[in-house]
């Protein structure tokens, strides 16, 4: 139960940070901005394009 423990927190730590990070005013470490959420989304589609054709 222990390392369970250790485990969940460490999930909830970088879950904390990651939001920090999304809600940042820093222009240059925030991951909210619209390039990225774009590249994101290229990326998203490159994999599934990537699936269609393995499927095939």
């Amino acid at each position: 139960m222990f390392f369970l423990a250790i485990g969940v927190g460490a999930i909830l730590q970088v879950v904390w940070e990651m939001t920090d990070l999304i809600r940042g005013d820093d222009s240059l470490a925030s991951v909210g901005t619209p390039v990225n959420a774009a590249a994101f989304l290229f990326g998203a589609v490159f994999m599934y394009v990537t699936g269609l054709f393995i499927a095939l």
